[in-house]
């Protein structure tokens, strides 16, 4: 079943959103809900902010530079990342080093940087920080995705829920802790008719 918690828009009268960011902790289902959106949208790109950052990491430690290359494994300790997981390697390295450095941001304005300003619309799965989100909606009229599901929250990770802003677009909760099915109607019912409001 899904329930809309919330549903917040300033979108009355301006263009249609050209972001959608998922949130939500992991295991929550934003990967697969970011390519079901895709998919229920003609095909726009997916990206995630945390590829830069995998592929940091795993050339830091001699791995494989692709971003995906341990996504089945992110959970799992790895002896070449000295006893960690591949998640809890990535957030060290954000919070020691780059954050410090670069500040909060960094990863969104990498991303930003990089997307194609001809794509219309674009899906971001992996959205965390209120840096990052400030950021993305000072260029991008966005629609912000918070899915919940039980069992999954932010314990062993260093993101969470994002405080929307003020610049427009919308916010909608969503309760996945039903099929896949559910899933895709949620999706089809409540947030692909955001993306067309004029």
């Amino acid at each position: 079943m899904t329930l809309l918690v919330s549903l917040r828009s300033s979108a009355v009268g301006e263009l249609p959103p050209r972001l959608v960011l998922f949130n939500g902790p992991p295991r929550s289902g934003k990967d697969t809900a970011s390519k079901i959106l895709s998919e229920l949208l003609g095909g726009p790109p997916v990206y995630w902010l945390a590829d830069h950052l995998c592929t940091m990491v795993q050339r830091a430690h001699w791995l494989d530079p692709h971003p995906k290359a341990y996504e089945g494994v992110k959970d799992v300790p790895m002896p070449a990342l000295e006893g960690k997981t591949p998640r809890q390697a990535r957030i060290a390295f954000a919070e020691r080093y780059i954050k410090p450095t670069y500040g909060a941001d960094f990863f969104a304005k990498r991303l930003h940087e990089s997307m194609p300003s001809t794509v219309k619309l674009k899906i971001i799965a992996d959205l965390g920080f209120d840096e990052e989100m400030r950021l993305l909606e000072q260029h991008h009229r966005c629609v912000i995705v918070q899915l919940r599901r039980e069992g999954c929250d932010f314990s062993n990770d260093s993101r969470k829920y994002v405080e929307p802003g003020e610049c427009g677009g919308a916010c909608v909760m969503l309760d996945n802790n039903g099929s896949i099915e559910d899933l895709w109607d949620a999706l089809r019912s409540v947030v692909a008719p955001l993306l067309t409001l004029t």
